[in-house]
C-alpha cells in the first residue's frame, strides 16, 4: 500500500444544483448519505478534499496508486456477494463514474484519473477502488469549502442508477488493505467418539478458516 500522506478533511456531495457538505457522516459511520445526490443527474458528484501538509509540497502530493474502500450499510448490502467468484469478477457498472483532479498546469480544469479497478460499482456496493495518483495537483476552493484542499472527485459522466440502486454509503476511507483476524486454538476437546460412523461434533470455537 503506497500512504497517502495528507488528510481527507472534507467531503461534499453535488446533486447537479447544489453542494452539500457530508464530512461528518463520512467520519462517524452509520449515518448515510448519498454520494451523488438522491436523484443523480449526469454531471452529479462526490467531492474528496485534502488538506495541504504544514509545509509546502515539494514532489507529488499522492502515491503513483490510489486505494480507497467504500463501506456500505450493512442493510444495503442484502443479497450482494461476499466473496467466491461472484465477488472477484462483478458485473458491469450500472453507470459511468470518472475521476478527476485540478492539475497543476491548468488549475479551473478538471483533467480525468485512470481507474484500475472499482468493486464499488459506482459506489453501489462494498469494496476497493484502485485509482492512478495525480502527479502534480493544484490547490483549489470548491463548494462550500472556503479553504483551498487538494480536490477528487468522482463525477457521473453517463447512465442512470435503477430504480432502488441509487448509492447510499456508510463511510468511505482511504489507505486501506485487507486482513484476517485469527487465532490458533490448541488442544480443544471436541467430544467422545460412541463407535458409530458418521458422527458430527463442533468445534467450540468457530468459524475455522479452510486452509
Amino acid at each position: 500500500l503506497d500512504v497517502i500522506q495528507v488528510q481527507l478533511t472534507d467531503l461534499q456531495a453535488f446533486d447537479g444544483t447544489a453542494f452539500s457538505v457530508v464530512t461528518k457522516a463520512n467520519e462517524v459511520g452509520g449515518q448515510e448519505f448519498a454520494p451523488l445526490g438522491i436523484d443523480p443527474p449526469t454531471g452529479s458528484a462526490l467531492y474528496m478534499g485534502f488538506s495541504p501538509p504544514d509545509k509546502p509540497a515539494t514532489g507529488p502530493v499522492f502515491p503513483r496508486e490510489i486505494r480507497l474502500r467504500v463501506f456500505l450499510a450493512e442493510a444495503a448490502q442484502a443479497g450482494s456477494a461476499q466473496g467466491g467468484d461472484a465477488a472477484k469478477t462483478p458485473p458491469v457498472a450500472p453507470v459511468e463514474l470518472v475521476w478527476e483532479y485540478h492539475p497543476a498546469t491548468d488549475p479551473k480544469r478538471w483533467q480525468p484519473l485512470n481507474v484500475y479497478l472499482d468493486e464499488s460499482l459506482g459506489f453501489t456496493r462494498e469494496g476497493y477502488v484502485k485509482l492512478e495518483g495525480p502527479k502534480l495537483i493544484a490547490l483549489s476552493q470548491v463548494g462550500k469549502v472556503k479553504e483551498e484542499r487538494y480536490w477528487l472527485r468522482a463525477r457521473l459522466a453517463g447512465g442512470t442508477y435503477p430504480a432502488g440502486r441509487v448509492p447510499q454509503v456508510d463511510f468511505i476511507r482511504f489507505n486501506t488493505v485487507p486482513a484476517i483476524n485469527l487465532a490458533t486454538v490448541r488442544e480443544e476437546q471436541v467430544g467422545v467418539s460412541a463407535g458409530t460412523p458418521a458422527q458430527v461434533f463442533k468445534l467450540f470455537r468457530r468459524p475455522v478458516v479452510k486452509d
